[in-house]
């Protein structure tokens, strides 16, 4: 179409308003000769990719962006969820620290205990061996998980992993602590904690050179993760390493590998956490619950991996212990696991520990510099007819009655009180005796508290709660008045009783 093309020639609105409905129609079916529409343009053809488009970010997001902490007299970490340490002065302790938040790195989200993103054990695992070799004390002699390390929707949480001085066998304390970044300052949860020792060399173990081990029988992995996750284990894709399972007498023996940049870490969490996955395929811990991790003992790393492992699993001496020794994709030793001990969990506990930073509740705490009896009010009882038009009327609700007689009779009195113009200047105090605060012996009082609330909402300057025996009002919406003490409520966070 000649005219078409003289359009496209002549200004930018017409050429994306042609450019439009051309591309409407060759998504349509509709044959458009593309060359002829662009002679004479100066356009040229390029090559489209070669590949769909897979919604795939292209910079890293695995590694903590810890920018110049040299400049803040800290040390790098060298660690993907770390993001600086430091050496404690007057003594050989250690301090690292960083931070986790969904998508930083990615795959955190990708393990779901029961619906909730947890840090998988063995990633706390890899942080304590990460803070072991700041002070040349690279094995775990034993990791106790005490808490889980829940992974928030939004926001994130702080690290600190905590590394004391050796004792007069070289031994060191190390504990896991991490705090909601919304928290308070003393709003920290221990996570793990357990010993570190100096590295040991153990004699290397090569049965995982031949693969896969003769006589070896084959285990199915068919629809393995999809019943994992009917169970209450979502996991995604950066955990659903496990490739191939086998049994040989009583040790299973699995191939692992996942598609994560490994550099870093010791091995990584999300590798460590499929060769996991093993346990249950190959029967190795009897019961059909859900188990975690709850304790590593003699734990060696002495080599480096990568994306793939070899792994030899067996049943310790307890019968919720299993014994693991790592090899990369050769068969050579690259970590050992004297005992893993697994616990079951509920998803109570899980949701408790969820919970955590997201449940508030109320507390009444002192007030400072705010007085009771500021005016004496005109006091009317729960019933009454209101007086004259005075400045402050006090209603007394804490007469006998039920609550629903008695939450009636009151929002007779508050519709009448607001709806007559006399009032407009004057400020009503609604006291009960003992339905909040510490202390209730008026339950039913609680429900007018309710109901004045919604009241205040629409008139926050004009109506005021106080729970008293005396007859006196406070120049706050909400109080307690207990021997003398004016107390207001206050958000604070609820701490479960833990896991």
């Amino acid at each position: 179409d000649v005219p078409a093309v003289a359009a496209l020639r002549r200004g930018r609105g017409e050429t994306l308003a042609l450019l439009t409905a051309l591309g409407e129609l060759f998504v349509h079916g509709q044959h458009v000769d593309w060359r002829a529409v662009f002679e004479g343009t100066g356009a040229r053809p390029v090559d489209l990719p070669t590949y769909p488009f897979s919604h795939q970010r292209y910079w890293l997001d695995n590694a903590v962006d810890t920018g110049d902490v040299g400049a803040a007299g800290l040390f790098a970490s060298d660690h993907p969820l770390l993001g600086a340490a430091t050496l404690l002065a007057g003594g050989d302790g250690a301090l690292l620290t960083g931070r986790l938040a969904p998508g930083a790195p990615g795959w955190l989200t990708d393990h779901e205990v029961f619906g909730t993103a947890l840090l998988p054990g063995t990633a706390l695992l890899d942080l304590v061996l990460a803070a072991g070799r700041r002070v040349g004390a690279q094995n775990v002699e034993e990791l106790v998980l005490r808490e889980p390390l829940v992974i928030p929707a939004q926001g994130g949480v702080r690290l600190q992993i905590r590394v004391g001085p050796s004792d007069d066998r070289d031994r060191r304390a190390v504990t896991v602590y991490a705090q909601p970044e919304d928290g308070d300052a003393d709003d920290w949860t221990t996570h793990a904690e357990g010993t570190l020792t100096p590295v040991t060399t153990p004699e290397p173990d090569l049965d995982l050179v031949t693969w896969p081990p003769n006589g070896a029988v084959d285990i199915p992995l068919d629809g393995l993760y999809e019943g994992l996750a009917d169970a209450g284990l979502a996991y995604g894709p950066a955990f659903q390493g496990l490739r191939r399972v086998w049994r040989d007498g009583t040790a299973v023996f699995a191939e692992v590998a996942v598609d994560q940049p490994t550099d870093g870490f010791g091995v990584h969490p999300a590798l460590f956490d499929a060769a996991l996955h093993a346990i249950g395929v190959g029967e190795l811990i009897p019961g059909g619950d859900v188990q975690l991790p709850f304790a590593f003992t003699g734990v060696r790393v002495t080599g480096t991996a990568t994306g793939e492992l070899r792994v030899r699993l067996s049943r310790g001496k307890g019968t919720d212990t299993v014994r693991l020794l790592l090899a990369d994709g050769a068969g050579l030793p690259i970590a050992e696991v004297e005992a893993l001990q697994l616990r079951p969990v509920s998803a109570g506990q899980v949701s408790r520990g969820a919970a955590d930073r997201l449940l508030f509740g109320v507390e009444w705490v002192p007030e400072e510099g705010v007085a009771a009896a500021v005016e004496a009010p005109v006091v009317i009882k729960l019933g009454d007819v209101l007086p004259a038009p005075v400045s402050v009327v006090l209603v007394d609700a804490s007469v006998p009655g039920s609550a629903r007689d008695r939450s009636v009779a009151l929002l007779g009195l508050l519709q009448g009180w607001l709806a007559d113009p006399a009032w407009a200047g004057s400020r009503l105090v609604v006291r009960t005796f003992g339905a909040v605060g510490e202390e209730v012996t008026d339950p039913d009082g609680a429900a007018l508290w309710g109901l004045v609330r919604s009241a205040q909402s629409e008139h926050p300057d004009r109506i005021h709660l106080l729970d008293a025996s005396e007859d006196v009002w406070c120049p706050v919406p909400q109080a307690v008045l207990r021997d003398g003490v004016v107390r207001v409520p206050r958000l604070v966070r609820v701490r479960s009783a833990g896991v």
